[in-house]
């Protein structure tokens, strides 16, 4: 699925790639464990609206690997950091296990957070043993 043809989301199980055009993947036989509905994510700059994302549709099965890719500044750390309840969208809705994440609340959500989601951060600010 392209999001106005600037990054693409296939699955590599399936190994497609989902084309230019906001397209709902299904994923037949397998556990859907998330599910994104009219992902849209829009940033003020200036008095103007700037359209990262706009209805995004995804089914993810359980034990598929998904990959994003585009290029620089196309949205998709954007659409990551949604997926992973980092950031909440615009428009739309998603469900992780069954849970419809953005109607939880602040405390809820990070429990859920917590326990649902694991993360590997691209870079490792937050390790100061790094750093």
């Amino acid at each position: 699925m392209a999001i106005g043809s600037f990054f693409n989301i296939f699955s590599v199980d399936m190994a497609i790639d989902l084309g230019t055009a906001n397209t709902l993947v299904y994923v037949k036989g397998k556990d859907i464990v998330l599910k994104a509905r009219g992902l849209c994510k829009s940033f003020s700059s200036g008095g103007e609206d700037l359209h990262v994302l706009s209805g995004v549709n995804l089914d993810v099965g359980r034990g598929e690997l998904v990959a994003v890719m585009g290029a620089s500044g196309s949205g998709k750390s954007t659409l990551l950091h949604i997926l992973g309840t980092l950031e909440t969208p615009t428009a739309g809705q998603l469900e992780i296990a069954d849970t419809d994440v953005f109607s939880l609340s602040e405390v809820s959500l990070a429990r859920f957070r917590n326990r649902q989601i694991g993360f590997v951060f691209q870079h490792h600010h937050l390790l100061p043993e790094f750093t």
